[in-house]
C-alpha cells in the first residue's frame, strides 16, 4: 500500500453516484462528488457489464421495538425508502415468523428490498438489491432514515457486493477494504470524484477489533485494568486513498514499515544522495525522503486535483513538522519542487535525444517509482532509457513491485507476475544498467485484505559500486544513518523500523524470486550452483589420521586417498573462513602495532576479497596450508563456482555469493599421495 504498489490497475469500473432521485438532498452530510468539483467530468450510470447488479446489506441494532414489531410500520418504511430512492414500488408484504419477528419484502422496478427483524434484540437486517452501476453508498443513509435509525445511538454495519457479471469488480482494494467489509464500526466516504478518466475515492474506517496505539495509551495515561486497552474508544480511524479502486495511500500505521523499506535502502545504496525524484503517485514517501539531507526533491504528478484532495483529507501523510529544518507540510519544504507534468514525457523531452544541450544540469541520484509502467517491452524500454540517462553515474532507480511471489508460482513470463518478468528482461538489456537488487519487506498490508504479506522492491543501479554499498555490514549502515539523517524536534528517533539490522535482512534475496528466476528457459547457468552437488564426494581433514583424507607436512598437503575430479576439498573448514568487512580492514590498516602488522601479512597471503560484497575472506582452516602455484596446468585445486561475468540481475548470485566466495573442488583427479596445489589467483574474477 502507500507508495509501495507498482500495480495500479486502471481497469477498475468507476463507481459513480447518479441516483438523481430528487426526493432526498444528497448534498447534506455526504462526501463531495463530481458536481462539487469544478470542471469534473459528468457522471454516468452506464455499466461496462451486461448484467450489472449490486447488493447492499445493512445490519442495525438499537432500533425501536415498536417499529420492529409493527407490520404497518415496516411496510411504510419500505415504501418511504423506495420513494426516497426514486424507485417504483410494485408490491410489498410481510410474514410474521413468531410472536414478534417479521420478514418483509418489497418488489421494486429493477430492485428489491427485504427486511428481517428481531424486536427482542432491537435488531434489524436490511438487504437492497438494485440493477445498475450507480453507487449504493448514499442508500445507506436513505435506509437508515426510512427506518428511523439515523440516531447516534444506533450501531450499524453495512457492506456492498457485486452480483452477476459485475463480480469482476471485486478485484479492487476499494471493494475489499471499504465497500465489502462488514466489520467497520465507522465507515465513511470522504470523497468520490473523477478526473481525466480516473476515479478517486477516500474513505475513513474503524474496524470493530481496533485497539489503542502505544502513543495514544501514553498520552491518555492508561493504567492496568483500564477497559480502553481492549476496546476501540481511543483507537485511531484509518483513512485510505483509492485511485481507480486500488490503494495508493493510507494513514494506517501498519503500512509504515513498507514506506521505510521502499525509501531507505535505495538512499543507502547511493553514496551521496543529494537530488531525488519521485515519479508519479501522491508523494506519500516524501516524509521519509526528507529525513535525509537531500538538497532537492522533484515530484512529478500532472494531476493537481489528486494531490490537493489527498492533502485536504489526509494531511498527516505530508507531516514533516517534527523534522529539524523541514517545513510543517512536506510539500511546502524549500527542497521540494512539484513538476505538474507526466514523468515519461518530461524525461523524454530532456533525455530522450542524443542532443544534450537542453538537458538540465542537475542529475538525479535516486529516483522512486510506483506508477504503472507500459505493458509492451518496446514502450517500456523507451520509457526507462531516458530515465536512466537522467540519473547520475552511480544513480539508483527504486521500483515498488507490489505483492511478492511464492515458490509455487510458475516461471516469470506467465501468470500473475508476468509484468515483473517483462520489466526485469527489459532492464537487463539496457547497457546503462550494471546491477539490480531485489528485496522484500515482510510486514506490509496486502492489496486485497488487511492481512500482512511480503512486498517486493527492486533497486536498479547504473554502477556495480551500488552492490558493495547495498551489501554493507549492519554497523556500517547504522553509522551512515547517523551521519545522513536530520534530527527530530521531539527527540524521538526519526526511523521506526529501518536500521542496519533490518537492512541486513534485505540483503538475502527471497527464495521465491530465485525459484521463479531459475524456471527461465533456458535455465540460467548459475542455477546449477544453488546447492553443493550432492553427487560429488566431500574430502575433509581430521586430526585423527584414520578419519582424515589428507596428511599435512612441512612441504605441503597430500592426499591419503584417491580423490576424483570435481570432489569438494575441505568444505567444512572453508565454510568457517573468517569474514572481515572492508571497513574493519581499513581500520586495522590504520593501526600501527606489531600484532596488526602480522594480521595484515596473514591476510595478504591467505585472504581474498569477495566479488560480491564489501568483505574479505581469510582461510583459517587447514586449506590455508595448501601450496599455491601460478600455473593452471600444475594446479589441481580450484574454486567451486567458475569465474564468469556476473549477470545484471540474478537472485542466485545474491543468495549464494558466500558459497561462491569460499568453496574449492579438485579440478583434476588427485591420486593417493599426490600433493594438493591450488591456483594462486583463482578468487580473482
Amino acid at each position: 500500500m502507500g507508495e509501495a504498489s507498482i500495480d495500479i490497475r486502471l481497469w477498475f469500473v468507476a463507481l459513480v453516484i447518479a441516483f438523481g432521485f430528487g426526493r432526498v438532498d444528497f448534498t447534506k452530510n455526504r462526501a463531495p462528488r463530481n458536481e462539487d468539483v469544478p470542471n469534473a467530468p459528468p457522471e454516468t450510470c452506464k455499466s461496462p457489464d451486461h448484467a450489472f447488479g449490486q447488493h447492499l446489506s445493512l445490519d442495525m441494532k438499537g432500533i425501536s421495538s415498536s417499529l420492529l414489531d409493527s407490520e404497518d410500520s415496516l411496510l411504510k418504511s419500505i415504501s418511504d425508502a423506495a420513494d426516497m430512492l426514486g424507485l417504483n414500488l410494485i408490491s410489498s408484504s410481510c410474514q410474521k415468523l413468531s410472536m414478534q419477528q417479521y420478514s418483509c419484502i418489497g418488489a421494486l422496478q429493477k430492485a428489491q428490498i427485504s427486511v428481517q427483524t428481531w424486536p427482542r434484540s432491537s435488531a434489524i437486517a436490511v438487504d437492497l438489491f438494485i440493477e445498475g452501476s450507480m453507487s449504493l453508498v448514499p442508500a445507506v443513509d436513505v435506509l437508515k432514515k426510512a427506518l428511523h435509525a439515523d440516531g447516534d445511538d444506533i450501531i450499524s454495519f453495512w457492506s456492498i457486493d457485486y452480483r452477476g457479471e459485475s463480480v469482476n469488480n471485486r478485484h479492487t482494494d476499494l471493494y475489499h477494504f471499504s465497500l465489502n467489509s462488514m466489520i467497520s464500526k465507522v465507515k465513511k466516504e470522504l470523497l468520490s470524484t473523477e478526473f481525466n478518466g480516473h476515479k478517486l475515492d477516500i474513505w475513513e474506517l474503524l474496524d470493530i477489533d481496533s485497539t489503542v496505539t502505544y502513543e495514544a495509551a501514553v498520552a491518555h495515561n492508561l493504567q492496568e485494568g483500564d477497559p480502553r486497552w481492549t476496546n476501540d474508544e481511543l483507537a485511531p480511524t484509518i483513512k485510505d486513498v483509492y485511485l481507480d479502486g486500488q490503494t495508493i495511500a493510507t494513514n494506517d500505521e501498519a503500512d509504515s514499515p513498507s514506506l521505510e523499506a521502499f525509501v531507505h535502502p535505495g538512499m543507502m545504496t547511493q553514496e551521496h544522495p543529494k537530488h531525488i525524484a519521485i515519479l508519479g503517485g501522491i508523494a506519500s514517501i516524501l516524509s521519509q525522503i526528507l529525513k535525509h539531507q537531500a538538497e532537492s526533491v522533484t515530484f512529478f504528478q500532472p494531476e493537481e486535483a489528486l494531490v490537493d484532495s489527498v492533502r485536504e483529507f489526509l494531511p498527516e501523510i505530508y507531516n514533516c513538522s517534527d523534522l529539524v529544518g523541514r517545513a510543517d507540510s512536506c510539500l511546502d519544504d524549500k527542497t521540494v519542487t512539484w513538476v505538474k507534468e507526466a514523468p515519461n514525457s518530461w524525461f523524454n523531452e530532456r533525455y530522450g535525444e542524443t542532443d544534450t544541450k537542453n538537458q538540465p544540469q542537475v542529475m538525479f541520484d535516486v529516483a522512486y517509482t510506483q506508477i504503472a509502467l507500459p505493458s509492451e517491452a518496446a514502450d517500456l524500454s523507451t520509457y526507462v532509457e531516458p530515465l536512466m540517462k537522467a540519473l547520475s553515474p552511480d544513480g539508483v532507480l527504486v521500483i515498488s513491485l507490489g505483492r511478492a511471489p511464492t515458490v509455487l508460482h510458475p516461471k516469470g513470463d506467465v501468470g500473475y507476475y508476468a509484468s515483473h518478468e517483462k520489466l526485469f528482461r527489459v532492464l537487463e538489456e539496457l547497457p546503462e544498467i550494471e546491477n539490480m537488487k531485489i528485496y522484500e519487506e515482510d510486514f506490509t498490508l496486502a492489496d486485497t485484505s488487511r492481512e500482512i504479506v511480503p512486498r517486493s522492491f527492486l533497486v536498479v543501479c547504473k554502477s556495480t559500486s551500488c552492490q558493495q554499498r547495498f551489501n554493507a555490514a549492519p554497523e556500517v549502515i547504522d553509522s551512515q544513518l547517523e551521519e545522513r539523517l536530520v534530527g527530530s524536534k521531539s527527540g524521538k528517533p526519526v526511523l521506526e523500523y529501518y536500521d542496519g539490522a533490518r537492512h541486513a535482512s534485505f540483503q538475502v534475496v527471497p527464495k521465491a524470486y530465485e525459484s521463479v528466476y531459475c524456471r527461465r528457459d533456458p535455465m540460467p547457468f548459475e542455477c546449477a550452483y544453488r546447492t553443493l552437488d550432492f553427487s560429488k564426494l566431500l574430502f575433509e581433514f581430521d586430526h585423527d589420521p584414520e578419519k582424515s583424507s589428507f596428511e599435512i607436512s612441512e612441504s605441503g598437503v597430500f592426499a591419503t586417498v584417491d580423490i576424483p575430479e570435481g570432489s569438494f576439498i575441505m568444505a567444512k573448514g572453508l565454510a568457517q573462513s573468517l569474514q572481515v568487512p572492508d571497513s574493519t580492514m581499513k581500520a586495522v590498516q590504520d593501526l600501527d602495532t606489531e600484532g596488526m602488522a602480522r594480521f595484515l601479512q596473514y591476510d595478504g597471503v591467505f585472504g581474498h576479497s569477495s566479488n560480491f560484497s564489501e568483505k574479505r575472506f581469510l582461510e583459517i582452516g587447514p586449506s590455508h596450508l595448501i601450496r599455491s602455484v601460478d600455473s593452471e596446468k600444475k594446479a589441481n585445486i580450484g574454486r567451486w563456482f567458475p569465474s564468469r561475468q556476473q549477470p545484471t540481475f540474478s537472485p542466485v548470485y545474491d543468495r549464494h555469493s558466500g558459497s561462491f566466495d569460499v568453496f574449492m573442488v579438485a579440478t583434476k583427479a588427485i591420486p593417493k599421495g599426490g600433493e594438493l596445489l591450488k591456483l594462486s589467483h583463482m578468487w580473482e574474477d
